[in-house]
């Protein structure tokens, strides 16, 4: 209950934190798999690279979808309001 309010009012806090732990996670694994193997990237840093990415604009529309949300619940009031 508490995380679907925190996702409904302010999805950014939750949606960046994740999305920059997968980001991190996957390059520096990437990096350090690299570098001792001398190979390249890993599949798996990849995908959580590309899943950090996902997630953070996924962050952003869920944002973007809030503010307009609050936006049309702050006109209503008003209106109310006024009446």
């Amino acid at each position: 209950l508490v995380l679907r309010t925190i996702t409904l009012f302010s999805p950014i806090r939750i949606f960046l934190r994740l999305s920059i732990l997968l980001l991190s996670v996957g390059i520096i694994y990437g990096l350090i798999k690299a570098l001792i193997t001398g190979l390249g990237f890993s599949v798996l840093s990849a995908i959580l690279i590309v899943a950090g990415l996902i997630i953070g604009v996924l962050g952003l529309i869920a944002d973007q979808i809030s503010q307009m949300r609050l936006t049309n619940l702050d006109i209503e009031y008003r209106k109310k309001r006024k009446d």
